[in-house]
């Protein structure tokens, strides 16, 4: 069946009365809500054929007034805090000792590193404060020191080296020279190219060669090597030998005599032959080849 029409607007009901003031200590109650308005009568049944439109809402009832809110009674005052006990008096403090004597402030400036430091920053070379000697590389021993005499200090080898090659090395008992390479003398000098060098096998087979010692000279001029003093070779005083054999054989540089070994007289052929107390100079020979 279709729904009738909705009837009409009920009345809107009457403001509720207002609600007591509340009591000064705590809030007053709220007032009491306005009644609601009667809801209108229903309406009737509506034509079967289609619904009736909807009636109109009754109108809500006003609310009623909020009652006042009581005034908030007094905050009780607080209590005062004890008082805090005394504190202990503090014990006398001990004399203050005396105050060590200042040392010198020290003042890292260029003047005093120039003057207290390995300085490198004037000139080409690096400068060792005044009155250092050397320098101490905290390894091995190893120092340079120069006290008058420049000197190079290790407990170990010092070696030379050039490039990739290290020819030379120094030990407590050698200047040691690798392999072939030589001493070479002379530098300097208008020369030949190997004059004046020493070196083991450079020019006769290396490992297997000898002691080669190249005299001196210049180019396309014969070398000389010069010995002042004696040379012994393998226990036999050389120059002694050649001084001996100068003086006793017979050499055609020299004009002899025969001399007698009984009575001293020379061979002579003066008035018949015989021996004469002098060799004069027509009675002496000498030897040539033939």
């Amino acid at each position: 069946m279709g729904q009738a029409q909705s009837g009409p607007r009920g009345l809107q009901g009457s403001q509720g009365p207002k609600g007591e003031a509340g009591i000064s200590d705590k809030p007053g109650p709220i007032g009491l809500q306005g009644l609601q308005g009667s809801q209108g009568p229903k309406g009737e049944a509506g034509i079967s054929d289609k619904p009736g439109p909807i009636g109109l809402q009754g109108l809500q009832g006003t609310q009623g007034l909020q009652g006042l809110i009581g005034v908030q009674g007094l905050q009780g005052l607080q209590g005062l805090q004890g008082l805090q006990g005394l504190i202990g008096v503090q014990g006398i403090q001990g004399n203050k000792g005396d105050i060590g004597i200042q040392g010198i402030a020290g003042e890292v400036t260029k003047d005093f590193m120039k003057t207290n430091g390995f300085w490198c920053a004037d000139g080409e070379l690096c400068k060792l404060p005044s009155g250092k000697k050397g320098i101490d590389w905290g390894y091995g021993a190893s120092r340079i020191i120069d006290d008058g005499n420049l000197k190079i200090i290790s407990d170990d080898n010092i070696g030379f080296q050039i490039g990739d090659y290290q020819n030379v090395n120094l030990n407590r008992d050698n200047l040691l020279i690798k392999e072939s390479v030589g001493i070479q003398f002379g530098d300097g000098f208008e020369k030949e190219v190997f004059a004046g060098q020493i070196s083991y096998g450079r020019h006769d087979g290396g490992g297997d060669g000898s002691l080669n010692i190249v005299g001196a000279g210049k180019n396309n001029h014969g070398r000389k090597v010069r010995i002042w003093d004696e040379l012994i070779v393998g226990g036999r005083d050389i120059l002694g030998e050649l001084n001996d054999l100068r003086n006793n054989t017979i050499r055609k540089d020299r004009t002899y005599a025969i001399k007698s070994g009984r009575g001293g007289g020379f061979l002579s052929n003066q008035g018949g032959g015989g021996w004469q107390g002098e060799a004069r100079d027509w009675e002496k020979m000498t030897f040539v080849p033939f």
